[in-house]
């Protein structure tokens, strides 16, 4: 959670000295070279995956890195968890999943404060950047839903394909919209070469393999209220490496989104605990975080 709350501030630095569409397909491309090579071609959801890598290497980080530029990093680690409650009410639609109350209260609150966040007068007029950061965190939550109706899928061909499709997509959309990428690119100096290497080995490869590798483990009711900790993390770098400042507004619509989020994330965790805890022991199935990635 530490190494994905720090993103925020490593990607707002980065997205003023190079095109953010480009940086991506750069993250990507490395990402696609270190894990390729070792991963197995899952032949069977090629496809579920290249639409996958659209929703994520596409709209989510598309969406959020472009806004980046305009939004401090604090707000942007907050305001990405609206994609929890987003994925709940997706998951009415798709598997049939209907929340029970204190799921629906913990939504409510969660939008709210993500309301009270960005209703601060420092966004007067930045409300489209708001709204794209909100489209990413939604983007992030339709992609979970893709996942899980993926069925068993290795974490690390995941990671490695959805980078593979990316690249391309997010290099043409560069060519489109931005300008001057190869020139930042090639006068490209310390900072994106370490922030390309936090991107690639610390974000995409640890942090991510480090989250496989629990949920493969332990418990998905243990592992996943850990997940509140990465806002904090992000929140705590935009404010203490970048001196983004922590107003009443982001204090309180900050509360209210972790709480709202916490509460779907706790009542999700203990949902799917419940079945195994009622069935004798010698009968229980194994847990689904052990079975495979999410």
């Amino acid at each position: 959670m530490m190494a994905w709350g720090g993103n925020f501030a490593v990607v707002k630095l980065t997205v003023t000295e190079i095109p953010p569409m480009a940086f991506l397909a750069l993250r990507f491309a490395v990402v696609a070279v270190l894990l390729a090579p070792f991963c197995k071609v899952p032949r069977d959801k090629m496809i579920p995956i290249f639409f996958y890598a659209v929703t994520m290497g596409g709209v989510h980080f598309g969406m959020m890195f472009t806004a980046m530029q305009y939004v401090d990093a604090a707000t942007a680690a907050l305001l990405t968890q609206i994609g929890v409650p987003f994925a709940t009410l997706v998951a009415v639609l798709a598997f049939k999943d209907f929340p029970g109350w204190r799921r629906w209260s913990g939504i409510l609150i969660a939008f709210a404060g993500a309301a009270v966040i960005g209703g601060e007068p420092r966004f007067e007029g930045g409300w489209f950047w708001i709204g794209a950061i909100l489209v990413a965190a939604m983007a992030w939550g339709l992609g979970t839903i893709q996942v899980k109706a993926m069925g068993d899928v290795n974490g690390w061909s995941l990671n490695a394909w959805m980078s593979i499709f990316s690249v391309p997509m997010l290099a043409f959309w560069s060519w489109i919209f931005e300008a001057n990428q190869i020139p930042a690119l090639i006068e490209a100096g310390w900072l994106t070469v370490g922030a390309t290497a936090y991107q690639s080995l610390v974000v995409a490869i640890f942090g991510y393999g480090a989250w496989f590798w629990l949920l493969k483990r332990y418990p998905v009711s243990l592992v996943m209220p850990f997940s509140l900790l990465g806002p904090m993390f992000g929140v705590a770098s935009g404010v203490f490496i970048l001196g983004d400042a922590l107003t009443p507004n982001l204090i309180f619509g900050g509360a209210l989104t972790l709480f709202g989020v916490g509460v779907i994330v706790v009542r999700q965790a203990s949902a799917a605990a419940e079945p195994a805890a009622v069935q004798p022991v010698a009968d229980r199935p194994p847990e689904r975080g052990h079975e495979s990635g999410p």
